[in-house]
């Protein structure tokens, strides 16, 4: 694995491949890049790839202090400018999608794939859509009306077929 620094924390990190766009691949909690090598191998053949171990996971340094979504996409960032990655597609597997989305709110990526990430809402949507009547809804009687009225409604959009 190489190695960079930022702020005084090693980042550990593997790149496999050539060609554009570049992507890198974000692991989630509790992984390492090794999450992701069946990826990293598959796309090596026709793309540059990163694998980067977040701060304190795998090998990258683990120093005790508060870790955040915009502390991993710092790193994140300082890792395509130290590498000279410009507009890469981040690829984030569960919390690694979150920090895609902090490095999408940059406006650094090209593009972002979330794997499995729990994405929440902001506080207008929920509040606007009346998520909190839907919870109480299905813990009613009439709960699988409610459910059908969610999916429908939420989950799906209208088409003309």
């Amino acid at each position: 694995m190489k190695i960079i620094k930022h702020d005084g924390v090693g980042l550990a990190y593997v790149e496999f491949g050539a060609g554009d766009p570049p992507i890198i691949f974000v692991h989630g909690w509790c992984c390492d890049h090794t999450f992701l090598l069946p990826q990293l191998e598959f796309f090596a053949r026709r793309h540059r790839v990163i694998g980067v171990d977040l701060r304190g996971h795998g090998m990258s340094g683990a120093p005790e202090q508060e870790y955040t979504m915009g502390g991993f996409a710092d790193d994140i960032a300082c890792l395509c400018g130290e590498l000279g990655i410009q507009k890469p597609v981040i690829v984030g597997h569960s919390m690694g999608g979150n920090v895609a989305l902090e490095l999408a709110l940059r406006e650094l990526p090209a593009a972002i794939v979330l794997i499995d990430s729990l994405v929440l809402p902001p506080k207008s949507f929920i509040e606007g859509n009346d998520l909190h009547g839907v919870a109480e809804g299905l813990h009613g009687d009439d709960y699988l009306k409610v459910f059908e009225a969610v999916v429908s409604g939420f989950l799906f959009i209208a088409t003309n077929n």
